[in-house]
């Protein structure tokens, strides 16, 4: 939990009485309290929290978008693998165009526009988690467990299947 605290202390001076204020903040994060002497400080490490938050909720509002695109591509392919003449031509949307051309062609283009979608899906996916560390830097807590675990192999688990004993 995050809470930023604001507390002014008075030094008071004996001489002509005269006081000073002296302005500090800070904050206390996983049992730890940290303090910054300067307004303009303290604003800028919020600012760039808040910065660093919206840089995640862009990815992850881009990755909805791809996966829309994704699906439609992924529907499209598949009326395209159902179509009764394969030799025909079909108008299909490039832009803002429309092309006519064979189905086959169609089903090539949608098929890499889809591996396009695939790559780009797999390194938001991989940039969302380096994001999300270096907000839990900046808030000072502790880097997500297991964020970055991967699959295994197919070489790996076939390895893994034969020393526990596993017939495939």
């Amino acid at each position: 939990m995050f809470i930023l605290y604001s507390l002014t202390s008075i030094i008071f001076l004996l001489h002509w009485s005269k006081c000073f204020t002296i302005n500090y903040y800070y904050y206390q994060s996983n049992n730890k309290s940290y303090i910054m002497f300067d307004e303009n400080t303290t604003m800028e490490y919020l600012f760039q929290v808040e910065r660093q938050a919206e840089k995640i909720l862009l990815y992850k509002s881009e990755m909805v978008a791809l996966d829309k695109s994704r699906n439609s591509n992924r529907m499209a392919i598949r009326a395209l693998t159902n179509y009764k003449t394969p030799e025909d031509k079909i108008w299909m949307a490039v832009g803002l165009t429309m092309v006519k051309v064979s189905v086959e062609k169609a089903k090539t283009m949608l098929q890499a526009d889809q591996v396009t979608l695939n790559s780009r899906m797999n390194i938001l996916r991989s940039d969302i988690k380096v994001e999300v560390n270096k907000l839990n830097d900046m808030e000072y807590k502790e880097p997500v467990k297991g964020l970055f675990l991967n699959p295994l192999t197919k070489k790996e688990m076939k390895a893994m299947n034969q020393v526990l004993g596993i017939a495939d």
